[in-house]
């Protein structure tokens, strides 16, 4: 893994090395500066799927050269063919718990030691779309005093790690101190599909949501929730 400690370390290297010899790679005539762009980039990366930046390089003197692009901390390089360029973020290449705004960086020197550098402005996520997920389908086990309402779910990609907490519940709206009853997970849940069993001791019949809420010990802010269709209980 690059950082870019050491890419600044390594142009900083070549730059000693071109300035000890300064007639090892003259400008030429007709010498064009380099500049760089970024085209395509993930607006919402997220600290657990793998993406790819891609861009394009422009200057005279590009023959071998390498870009080197950066994102939370953590660089990676292409070498640029035609001008073009793909760098590519390998799954949990991100550090965890780095959510928020952030830049992606790109660079590169060309061949007579003189460096480009662009900046586009993206905002990482700690989870993905459809956090968590309540099923649809849910089934009353049993009679009276005894009866339970069976659910079940999904935690998607990046949610399911150790310091997350699930607690699922049965409410009577999206208000949070609208709790009837609270569930018994299943052990398990944690490998991406959970499962609960709610006590219908002393709930009334009625139209009610089932609320799955993660909660993370590491980052209150990163608590999430979504609610399934209503339940109705006879």
């Amino acid at each position: 893994m690059l950082t870019e400690t050491f890419v600044t370390a390594a142009l900083a290297d070549e730059a000693m090395g071109e300035t000890a010899n300064p007639t090892k790679r003259p400008t030429l005539p007709g010498y064009v500066m380099p500049s760089i762009e970024i085209i395509y980039y993930p607006e919402k990366p997220n600290l657990f799927d793998g993406f790819t930046v891609s861009g394009q390089a422009w200057g005279s003197e590009l023959q071998g050269a390498f870009v080197y692009v950066t994102v939370a901390g953590v660089t990676r390089r292409a070498k640029i063919i035609d001008g073009l360029w793909t760098v590519t973020f390998e799954d949990d290449a991100l550090p965890r718990h780095y959510s928020g705004h952030k830049e992606i960086v790109a660079q590169f020197r060309d061949n007579v030691g003189k460096v480009a550098t662009t900046s586009v402005s993206v905002y990482v996520e700690d989870f993905i779309d459809s956090f968590v997920i309540v099923d649809n389908v849910h089934q009353i086990v049993g009679e009276g005093p005894q009866a339970e309402l069976h659910i079940s779910g999904e935690l998607n990609l990046g949610t399911h790690l150790a310091d997350r907490e699930l607690t699922v519940c049965l409410v009577t709206d999206d208000d949070e101190a609208a709790v009837v009853a609270a569930g018994e997970l299943t052990a398990g849940w944690q490998h991406g599909e959970w499962r609960a069993q709610i006590a219908l001791d002393g709930v009334e019949s009625g139209e009610y949501k089932v609320r799955a809420l993660l909660t993370d010990g590491a980052n209150a802010a990163l608590t999430r929730a979504m609610c399934s269709t209503q339940v109705i209980l006879l």
